[in-house]
């Protein structure tokens, strides 16, 4: 096994941070979950004015229902 000296370079640590600052520049991705058809579960609890809350299960998403 080589050791690394001062000038090794883990290149996979060095892919991932780059990967992260690209990801980071690009603009948040837009979806409708309603109109891909996934499907939404209901949250429990519910707030005093009696609104309640729905997660998408394959996105995360909320929203009022």
């Amino acid at each position: 096994m080589n050791i690394p000296n001062e000038h090794w370079q883990n290149t996979e640590d060095a892919f991932h941070r780059a990967q992260r600052n690209y990801d980071a520049q690009m603009p948040e991705e837009f979806w409708d979950c309603e109109e891909q058809g996934h499907r939404w579960k209901r949250l429990p609890g519910e707030s005093k004015d009696g609104t309640c809350f729905a997660r998408c299960i394959k996105c995360g998403l909320e929203k009022e229902i």
